[in-house]
Formats: structure tokens, C-alpha cells, sequence
């Protein structure tokens, strides 16, 4: 194929059209006509004004096989050539032989851009001269480079397409040997086997580093073919190239994409498995160990979340090469996406050695990374696994490192050596996850409520709705552990759905028995938040059960969404607009909270549990804790104070003037029946 720019196209089609002696005709890349020359319309009796825009099938004659077309355009598809006698037929109606070469010009982008058709009617030459005139036009219109040589290596003949890749013009080449193409990459040995091929077969292919008249080195895709005389003594050399330097550092490119992560530039997945079954065959002959560590940064979605993925990203690539120059040059360290990277260390002696290597991961992070002015001091969680204690292949580790991670996370150890116990408590999840697809179904799911009391006056404000499991054979299962587990595989979101039409059930019971419902908190989880359909899906099931949307809080985490800042106004004005209040739940946990919360439109504010428990012990708490009050209150907030569990942190609370108060100590979670009856009680109470 021809691969040129603009103005070498111009330069080429008026060159072919003034000097051509046979029909051309030129098309877009859509093959439309956009050209033709006067020896054109001799032949075919069509002048230019009458094909510009068509389609050269016009041309094509009702004698003519409709199957070598199909081969035509597959050939030219493929090789960007296509050569050939075929049938066509002119303005009269009357049929005729052409011999026809098209050619696809390409563009630097390798696009075809053009086709340019050459074509002669054949009609009253002999056979032998156009043989002789089709080979001169293969070799001049022929986008590969063409080189013929004596039996002496010396050249006597090069087409332009040569000229065009190597940059010399055939009077410079002609008498002189393919030697001064050499780039000087391969050796001695490589052209011996070039000679002994050609000797001995008549021909060799392969790939070879040429260099150009300007002293730069390209890639070329080679065939040479000796000629031999009716003594099978070699007369010639016949050599074809390509130019193969673009799609040689396409290749190179790829093959680095596919095996390194872009971020960090750490090898990735792929290629960690390369380096991983390595180094286990090297453990197997050496009889030694290969440790796995698998290691999650801690919080980073509320990192990334709050700060932007642009900073975690660039957090990210500082952690790749803190990782670097904390390991052994022998280890590997590879990310496989994420906050997610490996570490793999050969030649391990003892499970001592393993030990001593992570607690150096772990002192990684002990000096704060600096991102865009701020410091920030982070922690991993880190799973181990060992061949071949803990596994014989990849995936096995990996996976094994995985679970370890994981529950190292859970139980906030920082690090955890992979056992039995981790593996059956991670068949449990696989177990529950498929219970809890069919929990709905059974009605194994309920709804408890645990009411929130003016802290003055000791009035039902509100009730916060749970979701509780009894499961028929396994008990009561905990929401800690189902909860993460419906909002990994989605089903969180058909939850939130039950629970809100579940709580406007007992709502419509409570309100025909006469008592004073107060609004129901529900919890809304960062999945089913950023569900496009959200707010519909609300507005939907509201109007289906006749329920006065003031009746409801909703309750979100404050880092939902907070890359996405003005996306969440939207939606929480828009729930605001139904008549639903909103409120932060767990309030303090998350990161830089002050410095967004202005933005959102929220109702109410709930100070986190672990600021509660200290508030009388901890002066930091107590501070803390009368911060937030202050500010919400200063924000036109009401709030609630979470788990509480003492009478002394009430009187603390009322002294911080906190409106709301809820834990353990007014009442815990109840099922709807002793919900209402608390609900009498209190009435009764306060009349």
C-alpha cells in the first residue's frame, strides 16, 4: 500500500494523469470517481463530467465472473494491490478486455484515502507485449520496494518505491551491492544463513533493520527470490521490502500496554503471572519459598472520593514507587488496578523471612505522602500467602493473598498470613450471597425500628428503619456482614426498594390505628444513591402506596459521591422537592467533611457514635462533638446524636443543647409490633 501526505497525493495523481499511457482513473476511499484521464474517456467513450461522483461498477460488463470482484476487493483489502484481466464494457454496451492494477493509497494513519485504477484495453495487442508492458507497470505502480541484482549482488534495477523508502535514487544504487543498506544490528551470522538459504532453497524471508540514505535505521519486511537459467545457475536476485518501522513500534507499544499498568508503569496483571510462574519454577528446583503480598490502601475510595481522581491518582504513583524502593531489587511489584498492588519475593528461606519483609511493608507507609500541598498519612492491608504452603498456581495464590487481605481489613490488623479459617469464612460469604438473593422471596428479610427522642422533652422525633435477617436454617445473620455484601453484587439497590415500601406499609398501619407516626429515617447506600434512576424510582413507589413524603429522612454517608459534587445537589434538591428530608449519617467519619458540607442541602446532621462514647472522658470528643453541633445549629440543622448509652452522656447533650438523641439506652431496634406499642407508651407518657 502507498502511505503519503497531501501533497505527495497531488504530486502523484497529476504525474499519473499527465504522464500516464493507459486509462487512469482515481476515487475517494469511498470509491467514488474523482478523476479520470482523456485516455479514459478514449477508451470507454465516457467523458469526465459523466463519471465523476459514480461508481466505477458502472463500468463492469455483464461477461465478467460477478465472483472475481469479490476477490478483487478481498485482495486489495488485504495486500492494498490487486492486478488482473477482466471484462468491460464501454458507453456503446460493447464489451472489452483491460488489463487493470489498482492500488490503495493510504495515509499516515494508515487510512485509505484513494484508489487509482490503471487500466489498458488489450483488445488487439499480442499476449507477449502486454505480459511485457503488465510487468514494467507492477514493478512502477508497486508499493513495495523492488530491487534486482546480478549473480554478483550488484544491483541493476530498483523501482520508486524503493527510492521512497530508502531515500536513494536508483543512478546513486545501480552497480553497487544491498550492503549499503546495512545497519550494522545484525552480525555476520545473520547474513550467512540469508546466503546459505538463497543457495540452497532459492529464496529467503524474514525481518531485517535496514538503515536510510539519512542515516536513520527502519524496520523492513523482506523476500528475495533467485532467478536461475535453464542450467539452475543464478542469473538474479529479485528482492521485495515493505517498510514495517511504524507497525514494528506499534507492536513494542502493545506489548508494553499489555503488560504494564499505565498509571504506575508497574508490571500489571498479565505480566504478573508471567513473573509469578517463574519464580515458582525456580522455588520448585530451589526448594524455597515464593511470598505473596497483596496490599489494599485503607480508605482510598474516601480519599478519592473527597479529593478527586486526579489525587488519587497521583497518590497512587507515589505509593508504586515508595513500593519500589522498599523492596529487594529481585521482587516484583505490580499493580492490577485500583488501590491494588502485589508484591512478589523469591527466594524465601522461612516463614520468619516472610514476616520480616511485610513488617518493611508496613513501615512504607509509616512517613506521610505529600499530594498537591497536603500531607497525608495512610496505612495498607495486607494479605500473605506462600508457595507452595498456600497454593501450586497463580490464581490459587492470588486468591488466597486476596482473602488474607481482606481480613485484615476487617479485623484491623494491618497484616494477615492466609489460613483455613479465612477460607471458610469466605465460602460463608459465597453461601450468603446466595441466600440473600432468595431472602426477599422467602420474606426472611424484616424491618425493625429504633426510635430517636427529643432529648428536652423525650417526644418520638423520628425512628431510624434496620433491616434485619432471620434465616431459616442458618439464624439471625448479622446486617455488618450482609449489608457489604448486597452492595457488592448490586443487591442493595432492590433492598432499598423493599424497605421503603415495607416502612409505607407499617406507616398506613400505624396512622389507621390512630397513632402519631413520626418520620421514619432510612438509609440510602452510596449505590442505590447513584442509580440514574433514583429519584423516579422514589417518586414511584411513594405514589404507589399513597404516602406523604414528608413522613421520610433519608439518611446518606457524607462521602457519597463527592467527586461528583454538583450531580448529588441535583439529586438531593430534587429529593427535597418530593417533600423527603435529608440527613448525614455517621457525620465525622469521612474526610474533610467541613469542607463540602456547606454545599448540600441537608436537614439533618447525626454526630457518629464513636464521638459519643468519649464525650465525657475525652475532652477532644467533647470539643469535638460541640463543634458540630454548633456548626449544624449555625447552618439551620437539627442533631442527633447516635448511640446513645448512658445517662450522663444525655445530660452532656442537653448541656451541648443537641435536639435528638438515639441508642441503646432509650430503646434498641424493634420489630414493628413493639414499635407501635412504643410508640402508645410514649403518647400515654407524655399526655
Amino acid at each position: 500500500m502507498n502511505i503519503m501526505d497531501f501533497n505527495e497525493k497531488g504530486q502523484l495523481y497529476a504525474k499519473i494523469l499527465d504522464n500516464a499511457r493507459d486509462a487512469v482513473l482515481i476515487t475517494d476511499h469511498q470509491s467514488r470517481i474523482i478523476c479520470v484521464n482523456a485516455i479514459f474517456t478514449k477508451i470507454t467513450g465516457y467523458s469526465e463530467a459523466e463519471v465523476l461522483g459514480k461508481n466505477p461498477s458502472f463500468l463492469n460488463s455483464e461477461d465478467q465472473n460477478r465472483e472475481l470482484y469479490k476477490q478483487m476487493w478481498g485482495t486489495i483489502e488485504i495486500e492494498g494491490f490487486w492486478q488482473g484481466e477482466l471484462w468491460n464494457k464501454k458507453k456503446s454496451g460493447d464489451s472489452f478486455p483491460v488489463w487493470l492494477s489498482i492500488t490503495a493509497i493510504l495515509d499516515k494513519q494508515n487510512h485509505v484515502t484513494n484508489y487509482v485504477g490503471i487500466f489498458s484495453d488489450c483488445t488487439e495487442r499480442t499476449q507477449v507485449n502486454w505480459q511485457n508492458h503488465l510487468h514494467a507497470k507492477i514493478i512502477e505502480t508497486a508499493s513495495e520496494g523492488i530491487m534486482i541484482t546480478g549473480a554478483d549482488q550488484k544491483i541493476i534495477f530498483v523501482n520508486p518505491a524503493f527510492t521512497r523508502t530508502t531515500g536513494y535514487e536508483a543512478a546513486e544504487v545501480l552497480g553497487r551491492t544491498p550492503g549499503i543498506l546495512r545497519s550494522g544490528i545484525q552480525g555476520p551470522g545473520f547474513y550467512a544463513k540469508m546466503s546459505k538459504s538463497l543457495k540452497e532453497e532459492g529464496s529467503w524471508k524474514g525481518e531485517i533493520w535496514n538503515r536510510r540514505k539519512d542515516g536513520k535505521i527502519y524496520a523492513e519486511k523482506l523476500n528475495i527470490n533467485a532467478v536461475f537459467d535453464e542450467h539452475q545457475r543464478i542469473v538474479n536476485y529479485i528482492a521485495s521490502f515493505s517498510d514495517i518501522t511504524e507497525s514494528k513500534r506499534s507492536e513494542e507499544h502493545l506489548l508494553s500496554l499489555a503488560h504494564h499498568d499505565l498509571l504506575t508503569g508497574l508490571p500489571n496483571r498479565a505480566q504478573l503471572k508471567v513473573c509469578l510462574d517463574n519464580a515458582m519454577v525456580k522455588a520448585q528446583e530451589n526448594n524455597s519459598i515464593v511470598a505473596l503480598f497483596f496490599l489494599d490502601i485503607d480508605r482510598f475510595k474516601v480519599i478519592n472520593d473527597s479529593m478527586g481522581h486526579v489525587f488519587g491518582d497521583k497518590l497512587l504513583k507515589q505509593v508504586a514507587n515508595r513500593l519500589v524502593n522498599y523492596t529487594r531489587k529481585e521482587d516484583t511489584v505490580a499493580r492490577l488496578g485500583g488501590d491494588e498492588f502485589v508484591v512478589v519475593s523469591e527466594d524465601i528461606e522461612s516463614e520468619t523471612q516472610v514476616n520480616q519483609l511485610a513488617q518493611k511493608l508496613i513501615q512504607c507507609f509509616d512517613s506521610p505522602f505529600h499530594v498537591e500541598h497536603h500531607e497525608l498519612f495512610i496505612s495498607p492491608s495486607i494479605g500473605i500467602s506462600m508457595y507452595p504452603l498456600h497454593g501450586q498456581e497463580y490464581e490459587t495464590l492470588i486468591s488466597s493473598a486476596d482473602l488474607a487481605m481482606y481480613e485484615a481489613k476487617k479485623t484491623q490488623r494491618g497484616l494477615q498470613l492466609f489460613n483455613h479459617e479465612i477460607n471458610e469464612s469466605f465460602q460463608r460469604k459465597v453461601v450468603l450471597e446466595y441466600e440473600l438473593r432468595k431472602a426477599l422471596e422467602k420474606k426472611q428479610l424484616s424491618v425493625y425500628f429504633q426510635p430517636q427522642l427529643n432529648i428536652q422533652s423525650g417526644a418520638v422525633l423520628g425512628m431510624e428503619a434496620l433491616v434485619r435477617w432471620q434465616h431459616e436454617q442458618l439464624g439471625f445473620i448479622s446486617p455488618g456482614e450482609f449489608i457489604p455484601i448486597a452492595e457488592e453484587n448490586g443487591l442493595i439497590c432492590q433492598i432499598g426498594e423493599w424497605v421503603l415500601r415495607e416502612v409505607s406499609h407499617h406507616i398506613s398501619l400505624w396512622q389507621t390505628e390512630g397513632l402519631q407516626v413520626p418520620s421514619i429515617a432510612i438509609n440510602i447506600s452510596p449505590r442505590e444513591f447513584i442509580n440514574v434512576g433514583f429519584v423516579n424510582t422514589i417518586q414511584s413507589i411513594i405514589k404507589e402506596t399513597a404516602m406523604n413524603a414528608s413522613n421520610f429522612v433519608f439518611e446518606i454517608t457524607e462521602s457519597i459521591g463527592i467527586d461528583q459534587l454538583d450531580g448529588v445537589i441535583k439529586k438531593l434538591n430534587a429529593l427535597k422537592e418530593i417533600g423527603i428530608q435529608v440527613a448525614i449519617d455517621d457525620f465525622g467519619k469521612g474526610y474533610s467533611s467541613l469542607n463540602y458540607l456547606k454545599h448540600l442541602p441537608i436537614d439533618i446532621l447525626k454526630i457518629d457514635k464513636s464521638f459519643i462514647d468519649g464525650i465525657n472522658d475525652d475532652v477532644n470528643d467533647y470539643v469535638i462533638a460541640r463543634a458540630m453541633i454548633q456548626v449544624a445549629h449555625g447552618m439551620g440543622m437539627k442533631v442527633i446524636a447516635e448511640g446513645v448509652e448512658t445517662a450522663s452522656q444525655i445530660e452532656k447533650l442537653k448541656q451541648l443543647e443537641c435536639d435528638i438523641m438515639q441508642g441503646f439506652l432509650i430503646s434498641k431496634p424493634l420489630p414493628a409490633d413493639l414499635a407501635a406499642s412504643f410508640l402508645r407508651n410514649n403518647d400515654r407518657m407524655l399526655h
